[in-house]
């Protein structure tokens, strides 16, 4: 199975309270990137596992990303997978607006998570690393 970084696009449809940890999160309506890596077993087959949290069929939380995807009022949106490239802190160094301490408790980097007001500003990130890192 390849391994690698991976951007999840996930859109949440009202402003949620999220308890991670020892404290609560205040997520608002919108759409938030995510930053990660799958350089265990299963490789980049995480990023199926977040869709099937995203779609309800399963509800397992075990990364911070779980407490979003798993609420009733977010959906994943898109995916997209780095192959080979160890990239998640890279990635999220780039992004604006981010949610701080989320999924990034494994490294140096303030947070994992970006907010986007507008679907078309989380998008169009998606596609700017998708053209300078796909490509490289």
């Amino acid at each position: 199975m390849k391994k690698g970084s991976y951007i999840l696009l996930i859109e949440l449809e009202e402003k949620e309270t999220v308890k991670i940890g020892p404290g609560n999160r205040e997520l608002e309506k919108g759409f938030y990137t995510y930053f990660g890596t799958a350089f265990g077993p299963g490789g980049l087959k995480r990023v199926e596992r977040h869709s099937k949290q995203a779609s309800g069929e399963k509800n397992v939380k075990h990364w911070h990303i779980d407490y979003l995807t798993t609420l009733e009022k977010s959906r994943m949106i898109k995916a997209v997978k780095f192959p080979e490239k160890d990239l998640e802190c890279e990635l999220a160094s780039q992004a604006q607006n981010m949610i701080e301490a989320f999924g990034s408790t494994d490294c140096k980097c303030g947070s994992h998570l970006a907010y986007f007001h507008e679907r078309e500003e989380g998008e169009a990130l998606l596609e700017k690393m998708k053209a300078k890192y796909l490509n490289s």
